[in-house]
C-alpha cells in the first residue's frame, strides 16, 4: 500500500476525527493511535475513498451524507446526559426520504449514491482475510421506496442500531402498560408526562447495561480483526442516526411553538375542544365538515378573521381544499408510522388515530401552519435562504408537490402534541408544552443510547453488539444466557 504524503495525512485526519467524534483535548493522539494499531494502510485507503467522494460531491461530503459528528456538536446536561445542541444545518432528515422535486431530487439522488458508495468502499477496501469477518455486519441493504421514515439504504449494523431504538421504545411501552394496569388508568387518559420520563430514564439504565454486556461478550470471546475502515463505517451509521434525532428535536421545537401559539388564540375565542360535528362520520362527511368549519372560521368573512390580529388573512377555497387533502395524507402516514409502535399494532393504531376527530386535529395543525410565522430548516442547506414556511405556498399547491420531509415531520409532531397533550378531545394550549418537554427527553435518551453504544468502542465490542442484536430477534434466551443476563 502506498504511503501518504504529509499534506495528505494532515488533510484526512480532521475528517477521521469528526467521524470518530474525537474529543478536542485528544485530537493530538489520533496519529499515534493509528500507528499503534498499525492502521497506516487503512489510512491510505480511506484517503482514496475520501478523494473519490470529494470528486463526486464536494469537500464537505462528510457533512452532506451525515457522516461527521464532531465533539463540538454536543454537550452534557446537568443530569449527565449527552445531548446534541450545536449541530446547525448538519442535522437533517433528508436521507430518510426520496420524495423530492426538481433540483432537490437531483441532490437527494447524489447524496444517497455517494453515501452508499462510501459505505460499500469502506467494506470493499478491508483486506480480504479480514473482510470475511465483517461481511454480514457491514454489507449494504437497499431500502424500499416510500414515505418519510423509510430508509433509502443502510448497512446491517446501521439497521441493528435502529433495533436498539425499538428496544428502548418497547421497554418504555411495557412499563407504561404495566403501570396503567396497576393504577386502573382509563384508556381515554394519557399517561402523565412525569411517569413517561421516569420510564424512559429506567430504560436508559437497562439498555446501557445490556449494551455493556454485549460489548464485553464481543471483546472477550470474538476474534474479530481490528480495522479502522470497519470502525469508520460503524461510526458513520451511528452519526447519521444521531443527527437525525437532533433534526427531530429541532422539528419538535418548531411544532411546539407553532401549535401552542395557535391554540392559545383559539382558546381565547372560546374554541377549546374538537367541534361536536365530528362524531362518527364517514370520510366524505368528515371532509365536508372540515371544509365547512375552515370556511366558517377562516374563510372570506370568516368569524375569526379580523384585521390586526393573528387571523388577519383569510383562507382561499384552494387553501381550504389543501388542508382537507393534506389532513387525509397526514392521518394515513401517522397511522402506519408513528401510530404503529411495537406495543401498538397497525389495527389498534387505526382505531386510536383513524377517527373523524383525529382527522380534524390534523386539519387544525395545518391551519396552525397556515397562520404561523414559524419556519423549518431546509433539508438541503442553501446559505441565507435556509428555511421555509411549513404550510405549502400557492405555487407548490398548484403543482401538487408533496410535503417536504421537515414540514411533514413538524405537522405530525404537532398532531401528537395536541392529541397526547390533552384529555379526551380538548384543544387546550396548557399542558402541551409539558408534554412536548417529555417527548424531547425521550428523543434525547434514544440519542444518548446510540452514542453510548458506538462511541469509544473497539471493533470487537461493536461486533459483539451486532451479533447480540441480530440474534435477539429470534433467540432471545440464547443471547441473555451468553451475556449473563436474565431474560425478562
Amino acid at each position: 500500500m502506498r504511503k501518504l504524503f504529509e499534506y495528505e495525512t494532515k488533510r484526512i485526519l480532521p475528517r477521521i476525527e469528526a467521524i470518530l467524534s474525537v474529543e478536542k483535548e485528544r485530537k493530538g493522539e489520533l496519529r499515534s493511535w493509528i500507528r499503534h494499531h498499525k492502521f497506516n494502510d487503512d489510512l491510505a485507503r480511506f484517503s482514496d475513498i475520501s478523494n473519490s467522494a470529494t470528486l463526486k460531491l464536494n469537500s464537505q461530503w462528510t457533512k452532506a451524507i451525515l457522516a461527521a459528528l464532531p465533539d463540538t456538536f454536543w454537550s452534557v446536561s446537568q443530569e449527565g446526559m449527552v445531548q446534541l445542541d450545536k449541530t446547525g444545518s448538519a442535522a437533517s432528515l433528508r436521507l430518510l426520504s426520496i420524495m423530492w422535486e426538481g433540483a432537490e431530487e437531483d441532490k437527494s439522488i447524489l447524496h444517497q449514491k455517494v453515501r452508499k458508495d462510501v459505505m460499500q468502499e469502506l467494506f470493499n477496501n478491508i483486506p480480504l482475510p479480514d473482510r470475511r469477518a465483517y461481511k454480514e455486519m457491514l454489507s449494504w441493504v437497499d431500502g424500499p421506496e416510500g414515505e418519510a421514515g423509510h430508509f433509502s439504504g443502510e448497512t446491517r449494523f446501521g439497521l441493528m442500531l435502529y433495533h436498539l431504538e425499538l428496544l428502548m421504545d418497547s421497554m418504555v411501552a411495557e412499563q407504561d402498560k404495566l403501570w396503567r394496569k396497576e393504577v386502573l388508568l382509563d384508556d381515554a387518559q394519557t399517561t402523565p408526562v412525569a411517569m413517561r420520563e421516569k420510564f424512559s430514564a429506567i430504560a436508559v439504565r437497562q439498555m446501557s447495561y445490556f449494551i455493556d454486556r454485549c460489548c464485553a461478550y464481543g471483546n472477550n470471546n470474538l476474534t474479530t480483526p481490528d480495522s479502522l475502515l470497519a470502525l469508520l463505517s460503524a461510526h458513520m451509521s451511528c452519526n447519521k442516526a444521531v443527527l437525525e434525532y437532533a433534526a427531530m428535536n429541532n422539528r419538535g421545537v418548531e411544532a411546539r411553538e407553532m401549535t401552542v401559539n395557535f391554540l392559545r388564540v383559539l382558546n381565547q375565542y372560546g374554541i377549546q375542544e374538537v367541534p361536536i360535528e365530528f362524531g362518527p362520520l364517514n370520510p366524505t362527511e368528515c371532509e365536508h365538515a372540515i371544509s365547512t368549519i375552515m370556511q366558517t372560521w377562516f374563510g372570506y368573512r370568516g368569524k375569526l378573521i379580523q384585521s390586526g390580529t393573528e387571523f388577519a388573512k383569510h383562507m382561499t377555497n384552494s387553501d381550504i381544499q389543501t388542508i382537507v387533502d393534506l389532513s387525509r395524507e397526514l392521518q394515513e402516514v401517522y397511522i402506519v408510522s408513528r401510530g404503529s409502535i411495537p406495543m401498538t399494532p397497525k389495527e389498534q393504531a387505526q382505531q386510536i388515530h383513524g377517527g373523524s376527530q383525529n382527522r380534524f386535529i390534523f386539519a387544525l395543525v395545518l391551519a396552525a401552519a397556515f397562520y404561523s410565522k414559524i419556519r423549518t430548516d431546509r433539508e438541503f442547506s442553501v446559505g441565507k435562504n435556509a428555511s421555509y414556511a411549513i404550510f405549502p405556498d400557492r405555487q407548490s399547491i398548484k403543482r401538487g408537490d408533496s410535503l417536504s420531509i421537515h414540514a411533514r415531520d413538524v405537522l405530525l409532531k404537532a398532531y401528537g402534541l395536541v392529541f397526547f397533550g390533552n384529555r379526551d378531545w380538548d384543544l387546550l394550549a396548557e399542558g402541551i408544552e409539558q408534554y412536548a418537554g417529555g417527548t424531547e427527553i425521550r428523543r434525547l435518551h434514544n440519542q444518548a443510547i446510540l452514542l453510548y453504544a458506538v462511541k469509544g468502542r473497539t471493533t470487537k465490542e461493536l461486533m459483539g453488539l451486532y451479533e447480540c442484536l441480530t440474534q435477539l430477534q429470534n433467540e432471545p434466551a440464547l443471547v441473555f444466557t451468553r451475556i449473563g443476563m436474565k431474560s425478562t
